[in-house]
């Protein structure tokens, strides 16, 4: 599932969903390969700083690379050695580049903003690793435009009532799963300001970088004959309603950077597949497998086979439970 990709990242439906067992199989799976390790925020703590609920540790090998904040290696068990400072800063010091010089546990903290994700990620690939897992923020569901490939972990502790797991993760798999615009619409890879495309190929740039302050007057513009619209930042919660709401009359396809830019509530995001408005992005998400943790650290479990089995009518992915996985179906 993961041998072939270099940049790997990993995010979950919710808090404790069980991304840190992931990556921690990952480890273990390629722990003879050159890895570097990094994540978008802090994780490897021993207890949730949002839960207060225990949490796996981050289990790294010798010679392993971890990006992470000065004040992280306060915690770290691994002996190590840095070997590079990287000039972004974080709420927690500097991010340094360690070398692991003894296995242990480390505490990860990483940069929380996309772009400085991908300075890093570009530095890493020039120490030669065999690859880059990042860590990523299950809130947002943050995914650097520089991943090859995404793992999406499915916890039962997004809820006890498991068709509201099923179908939070059936959103989630459909908006992963947006398709990339045609190269004709590159020169939309610089452009902050949003954008009409209409019907016969020419293109309008409003003077607008932004919907959220300027939904109404952007509204105006869309008339029949345009075709997309851009917008550079994220999808607003009530431009996405109006949209809804004028589709019977005008229904311009729209293009965003990437399916993270669509942070809406579950059930307008729903509503939005369901309209029949066509959404495409610059910067698809390739989505390559799900795993599951059937339990719950909060105290109730689900069926594994039960878990396992929905989970496989809503995608055609690997469907793999992270508390008993094989090496096989993680590096094939």
């Amino acid at each position: 599932m993961l041998n072939q990709y270099e940049v790997i990242s990993i995010v979950g439906n919710a808090k404790n969903a069980g991304k840190t067992t992931v990556l921690n199989s990952i480890i273990e799976t390629f722990h003879d390969r050159l890895l570097a390790i990094t994540s978008i925020g802090l994780d490897g703590e021993l207890i949730d700083n949002v839960t207060s609920l225990p949490k796996p540790r981050i289990f790294v090998y010798e010679n392993m690379i971890v990006a992470t904040a000065l004040e992280c290696l306060k915690a770290a068990e691994a002996t190590y050695e840095i070997i590079d400072k990287t000039g972004i800063e974080t709420a927690l010091g500097e991010i340094v580049l360690i070398r692991i010089i003894h296995s242990g546990n480390v505490l990860v903290g990483g940069p929380s903003i996309v772009t400085q994700m991908e300075s890093l990620v570009a530095y890493i690939k020039t120490l030669n690793v065999d690859k880059i897992l990042i860590d990523g923020a299950f809130s947002r569901k943050t995914i650097s435009k520089s991943t090859d490939a995404c793992i999406f972990a499915i916890g039962a502790v997004y809820s006890s009532d498991l068709t509201k797991v099923i179908d939070a993760a059936k959103l989630t798999i459909a908006q992963f799963s947006l398709n990339r615009v045609n190269d004709s619409f590159n020169y939309l890879e610089t452009e902050e300001r949003v954008v009409l495309i209409y019907k016969d190929g020419t293109y309008k740039k409003l003077e607008y970088d932004s919907v959220i302050q300027y939904q109404q007057e952007i509204l105006e513009f869309l008339t029949s004959d345009v075709e997309y619209i851009y917008i550079p930042g994220s999808l607003p919660t009530q431009f996405a309603k109006e949209l809804i709401r004028k589709r019977r009359t005008v229904l311009p396809k729209i293009i965003l950077k990437s399916p993270t830019h669509m942070v809406l509530p579950e059930i307008l995001l729903n509503n939005l597949f369901n309209s029949g408005i066509k959404i495409i992005v610059l910067h698809p998400v390739n989505l390559v497998g799900i795993m599951y943790n059937p339990f719950s650290p909060t105290g109730y479990v689900f069926d594994d086979r039960e878990f396992q089995d929905k989970l496989k009518k809503i995608t055609h992915l690997p469907v793999i439970n992270v508390m008993n996985e094989r090496r096989n179906d993680i590096d094939g």
